[in-house]
């Protein structure tokens, strides 16, 4: 009975994000993805990472979607390097397609020269490792 209760406030948690992002109510999005956050890194319990770990990429696509491209860089980089074990294939794959999409959206608003070459040079780093992960194709947000 303890683990239905434990699962039920991240099953609305999920439906409430699906719909708000939906609807486009990114900012909404992100306080309650925050808020399970919280709630999850409270529990010291190391099975809750990958759900941690979607929850930084969700909250990176909102930044990402509301043009804070610099968040979404340290949210992704958050999943890929502190929740994702090495078996997250899908889930570092989402990450790293986000940071590196972000990266490259930073280039391109980028008045420096030299951050621009940079910010491209990051991005198709990213790109190239999600090519290394594998050739399954993965759209953010729903599996095939």
């Amino acid at each position: 009975m303890q683990l239905n209760c434990i699962r039920f406030p991240i099953l609305i948690m999920r439906l409430q994000v699906w719909i708000l992002m939906g609807l486009g109510e990114h900012k909404k999005c992100l306080v309650i993805l925050k808020k399970n956050i919280r709630w999850m890194e409270e529990r010291n319990d190391q099975s809750y990472y990958p759900r941690i770990a979607s929850a930084c990429i969700n909250i990176a696509l909102c930044y990402f979607k509301l043009r804070k491209y610099d968040s979404a860089v340290d949210n992704a980089s958050l999943a890929y390097h502190n929740y994702c074990f090495d078996s997250d294939i899908r889930i570092r794959k989402k990450a790293i397609k986000i940071r590196a999409a972000a990266f490259l959206k930073l280039s391109n608003i980028s008045n420096d020269l030299v951050s621009k070459e940079t910010l491209f040079k990051l991005a198709l780093q990213d790109f190239c490792l999600v090519a290394e992960m594998g050739t399954s194709r993965i759209v953010t947000g729903y599996r095939k």
